[in-house]
C-alpha cells in the first residue's frame, strides 16, 4: 500500500506539472532518523520497536548487542534535520523540477550502524559488546541514493555525519523537549 500511494502522489505531481505548467518537485528518501514518537513500527497491527531502537536501549545499558546477518551489508540513511534543510531549499529554489534523492549519498554497514551506536551511547567503561549472529537471517534490503542532481540543482549537501546524527539524537532524547509527544502516543496506544 505504501509504494501504490507514494508512486499516485509522484504521478499525480507529474500530471499537474504536465496539465497546468507548475512547477514540480519529488524528493526521494530512504529510511529518514530523528528522535521522536515514531520509534516503533507496526506489524500485523502491533507496535514493534525498530532494531535501531533495541541497538540504543542495549549500548545505553552497556548490554551486548546482537547483529544478525551480513554485517557488512548496508544501506544509505538520512537525518531528519538534513530532510527539513533539503525540504526548504526545494521551496525556494525557483528552478528545481523532478526527482531529487535527498539521503546521505553512502551506505552504512549494519556494523557501522551498531558500532556508531555504542561509541554514543554506551556509558563510559561499559561498552556494549558486538555479537555477530551471521546464522541468523535479516530484512536490511542494501541500496545506495545517489545525490548529485540534489546538490546541483538545489545546492544542498547533508550537514550531519551519522555519528554529528547519533549525537544530536542523544541530546534531543536527553533534553526531555518531546516528551509530551511521547506520552501522548502512550496514551494513545493504551486505549
Amino acid at each position: 500500500m505504501y509504494v501504490i500511494s507514494k508512486a499516485a502522489a509522484a504521478d499525480c505531481i507529474e500530471h499537474y506539472s504536465q496539465e497546468h505548467g507548475i512547477q514540480a518537485i519529488v524528493l526521494r528518501l530512504p529510511p529518514v532518523y530523528g528522535y521522536g514518537p515514531h520509534l516503533e513500527i507496526y506489524k500485523d497491527g502491533r507496535p514493534l520497536k525498530t532494531g535501531f531502537e533495541i541497538f540504543i536501549e542495549n549500548a545505553a545499558a552497556g548490554k551486548p548487542i546482537e547483529i544478525w546477518g551480513d554485517a557488512k551489508k548496508g544501506r544509505d540513511i538520512v537525518y531528519v534535520k538534513d530532510v527539513a534543510s533539503a525540504i526548504t531549499l526545494a521551496l525556494e529554489s525557483p528552478d528545481a523540477t523532478g526527482l531529487y534523492n535527498i539521503a546521505s549519498g553512502r551506505p552504512l554497514s549494519l556494523e557501522e550502524e551498531v558500532k556508531g551506536i555504542i561509541r554514543v551511547f554506551s556509558p563510559n567503561g561499559c561498552r556494549s559488546q558486538i555479537i555477530y549472529r551471521p546464522d541468523k537471517p535479516n530484512s536490511l534490503k542494501p541500496f545506495l541514493y545517489d545525490i548529485a542532481k540534489a546538490k546541483r540543482d538545489l545546492k544542498w549537501s547533508p550537514l550531519y555525519s551519522y555519528e554529528e546524527m547519533l549525537r544530536d539524537y542523544k541530546r534531543e532524547m536527553e533534553s526531555g523537549k518531546f516528551k509530551f509527544l511521547l506520552a501522548k502516543k502512550e496514551r494513545t496506544h493504551r486505549k
